[in-house]
């Protein structure tokens, strides 16, 4: 199965009613795709070194319903805007409005006179049910020896990763004395899924039905290749979830999901 999109998404449920889909966003009943909430950085301090945790990180919510909530990448959120106590690394930081609509940006603290970095070359993968890509590292500065982690593997010597699915992946090199680079490496899929005959027959049969994602859905309708290329991304994500076909509707079996998910990872090709 490939891996899931490291980075957050409002997640919609669709509720049936007399024959027609309704989007909400939950808790409350909005569409947070039309959200203008954004999250940006206004003070940063760097760590004074690979062991220290001084450093701090302010942000600030815009946009949307106030009031902000935030949150350092986790599931507790806070009402300040600013994180302090940091070590050096890489943080993901999200904000979150009253009607749970989100939005996410990714700060370095670095550990000041660390020079740790890495060169990284990815090849694609070509199977839409094995993992064919790849992943090689070379760490470069710092202060060697060096170990290195992909997603949410254990540190360790290896530099090159094999059986590697498309999409996005986190990168970790750590050095002798803690100090840690992330990178952010995609793999391209290049599996040749067809839209036209293995994709759109999955929407056809599933997701094109009266008052859903019809012609009648502006923007949403799935039998317009350019609505459904759009969202391809949140697509991806909600039928990796299960959440859609909403309840009540058939559900997509093991192979459709992964067919999708291949699909969107080639880039949402119109072949």
């Amino acid at each position: 199965m490939k891996i899931k999109l490291l980075y957050r998404l409002a997640i919609f449920v669709m509720v049936s009613c007399a024959g027609s889909c309704v989007y909400h966003e939950l808790p409350r009943h909005v569409d947070c795709t039309k959200s203008d909430i954004a999250l940006s950085v206004v003070d940063q301090s760097d760590a004074s070194n690979c062991k220290s945790h001084d450093g701090q990180i302010t942000v600030a919510g815009s946009g949307g319903q106030p009031p902000y909530k935030y949150s350092l990448g986790d599931d507790t959120y806070q009402t300040s805007s600013t994180f302090d106590n940091l070590g050096a690394g890489y943080y993901f930081i999200m904000v979150k409005d009253f009607n749970e609509c989100m939005s996410e940006v990714s700060v370095s603290v670095v550990a000041k006179g660390s020079t740790l970095v890495g060169n990284v070359t990815a090849t694609p993968d070509t199977q839409c049910f094995g993992d064919t890509g790849s992943i090689s590292v070379t760490p470069i500065g710092g202060t060697p020896p060096y170990t290195v982690k992909l997603d949410d593997g254990a540190f360790d010597t290896a530099t090159n990763f094999t059986g590697v699915s498309s999409g996005p992946h986190n990168l970790i090199i750590k050095d002798s004395q803690d100090c840690e680079s992330l990178i952010h490496v995609h793999v391209a899929g290049n599996t040749g899924v067809s839209y036209s005959k293995e994709i759109f027959p999955i929407f056809a049969a599933n997701c094109t039905t009266s008052g859903c994602h019809n012609s009648g859905m502006p923007g949403m309708d799935w039998t317009k290749l350019s609505d459904v290329k759009m969202h391809s991304d949140d697509i991806r994500l909600r039928s990796l979830e299960k959440s859609m076909p909403p309840s009540g509707s058939p559900t997509l079996s093991a192979e459709q999901i992964q067919l999708i998910a291949c699909w969107v990872d080639d880039g949402a090709n119109n072949n």
